[in-house]
C-alpha cells in the first residue's frame, strides 16, 4: 500500500509539472518542453551519479565517518580528506544546479533568501533527507502541491475574498503546515528509513 501510495504521487507530480506548470524562457526562444527535457536528463544523469558513489567503496567510506568517525580513524582511514571530499562534491553539485537556475533569468544576493531556503528544506524533509531518490520524490510533490493549491485556489475562490498574490502566500501555508504534520509524523520523509534518525549515545 505504501509503495502504491508513493507511484501514485510521483504520478500526479509529474503530470502537474509537465501539463499544470507553463515553462517558457522569453529571453532564450527556447521551447518550454526542452527545458523540461534537459531539465530531467540533468536530474536523471546527477541522481545515477550521486547512486553510483553511494554504492562505491568511497560511499561505504563516507557512511562509516557519518556512523563512527574515532572508529574509521582506528582504521587508519583520514576522516578529514573523507569530508572535503564529500563537500566538493556537494558544492559542485550545487554549482552546477545554481548554473541551471540562473539561466532562466538573473540573480542576486537577495533573490537567494528564506524562500529558496524553505523550498530546498522542505523538498528534502519531504522524500527523505537520508536517501538518493528522496529529494527527487520531494521536489515533485513539493512543486505539484504548490501548484495544485495555488491555482485551485485562483479557480475557486473569487478574487474578493483572496487576491492572486494572497494565493501565492495561501500555498505557502498549507504547504508549512503539512511540513509541520510531516514532521511529527513522518520525520523520516516518505522514502526514508526510521533507523537513519537513530542516534547511538
Amino acid at each position: 500500500m505504501h509503495k502504491l501510495l508513493v507511484v501514485v504521487l510521483v504520478l500526479v507530480g509529474l503530470y502537474a509539472l509537465f501539463f499544470a506548470m507553463p515553462v517558457t524562457y522569453n529571453r532564450s526562444g527556447v521551447n518550454g518542453w526542452w527545458v523540461r527535457a534537459v531539465a530531467w536528463t540533468l536530474v536523471a544523469i546527477s541522481t545515477l551519479i550521486i547512486y553510483l558513489l553511494v554504492r562505491s567503496p568511497w560511499g561505504r567510506l563516507l557512511r562509516g565517518v557519518r556512523e563512527d568517525e574515532d572508529a574509521m580513524r582506528s582504521l587508519g582511514r583520514n576522516v578529514f580528506a573523507i569530508k572535503m571530499q564529500s563537500l566538493v562534491i556537494g558544492g559542485l553539485f550545487g554549482a552546477l544546479g545554481g548554473m541551471v537556475y540562473v539561466l532562466a533569468s538573473t540573480v542576486q544576493p537577495d533573490a537567494l533568501g528564506r524562500q529558496i531556503t524553505f523550498f530546498a528544506y522542505t523538498a528534502l524533509l519531504l522524500g527523505g533527507a537520508a536517501t538518493i531518490f528522496g529529494p527527487v520524490l520531494g521536489t515533485v510533490l513539493f512543486f505539484s502541491a504548490r501548484i495544485l493549491i495555488r491555482e485551485s485556489a485562483r479557480a475557486y475562490v473569487p478574487d474578493s475574498i483572496m487576491s492572486s498574490q494572497q494565493t501565492e502566500q495561501f500555498s505557502f501555508i498549507v504547504v508549512g503546515v503539512a511540513l509541520v504534520l510531516l514532521v511529527i509524523f513522518r520525520p523520516q520523509g516518505i522514502l526514508g528509513n526510521k533507523r537513519e534518525l537513530r542516534f547511538n549515545v
